[in-house]
């Protein structure tokens, strides 16, 4: 994407300087794997929140940490579940919001996953494991829920290129997209959110269900985007090359 048009979706006049989702009035955390990553023997130990409320996310033990890599020529984190005892995961604050938006820069490596049953993260209250996909290829997913939602096989491959998944979750809506486009919503939903902390890499901090692929960004809002969402997008594909809608 080039072209003044481009240019000027994603810029957002704060002097001269350039659009980051760290401008957005609902932000309540904002990863990109450029950005505040400590790493502690080529590991991740800490990836800091740019959203200005230090939300970060972080690994303690040395074991469970994940690398970096890259995604779509941008950094990432690279979480590895296979051949891994302890498996890889991240873990961040307990969310405390009455709805929220997320978008999740990230490919695995294989759809449907050939080990580990497919995690990705743990945000909802649901009580079940989260798997995007499992080993049907069905995603199962329950982000800042009360239900894990069974939301059926992407039309899209999650393996074949970087993709953005995106979720909403409010008192009276929970929507799942990629690249933009619909792939599940319901209107019965209750907000909700795990008691213990949230999960990046894996579904539970002991890395029962686990990622085996890249992240690169994650933005979460604390209410769904509707104005706001275009100006991301385009700052989204202008960063990774990509057409998402």
């Amino acid at each position: 994407m080039s072209g003044p048009l481009t240019r000027a979706l994603v810029m957002r006049q704060r002097g001269s300087a350039a659009f980051t989702p760290a401008a957005l009035a609902s932000i309540y955390t904002w990863l990109r794997a450029d950005l505040g990553v400590t790493l502690v023997s080529s590991k991740v130990s800490v990836w800091a929140d740019q959203g200005g409320l230090g939300h970060d996310y972080a690994q303690g033990t040395a074991g469970q940490r994940p690398t970096v890599g890259t995604l779509a020529g941008q950094s990432a984190i690279r979480f590895d579940a296979v051949g891994n005892a302890a498996l890889q995961v991240l873990k961040g604050p307990i969310v405390s919001a009455s709805a929220a938006h997320v978008f999740l820069v990230m490919k695995i490596d294989a759809e449907p996953p050939v080990t580990y049953q497919g995690g990705l993260w743990r945000f909802g209250a649901a009580g079940a494991n989260n798997h995007i996909p499992y080993t049907d290829g069905n995603v199962y997913d329950g982000f800042g829920s009360t239900v894990r939602k069974g939301t059926g096989n992407p039309t899209l491959n999650l393996s074949t290129t970087v993709r953005l998944y995106e979720v909403i979750t409010t008192s009276s809506e929970w929507t799942s997209k990629i690249d933009g486009g619909a792939h599940y919503t319901t209107a019965t939903n209750t907000v909700g959110w795990d008691a213990v902390g949230s999960y990046l890499g894996a579904d539970n901090y002991y890395g029962a269900v686990a990622m085996t692929g890249h992240v690169a960004e994650m933005v979460l809002c604390s209410a769904k985007l509707t104005t706001e969402r275009a100006t991301l997008i385009a700052y989204l594909n202008a960063r990774y090359g990509t057409a998402w809608t």
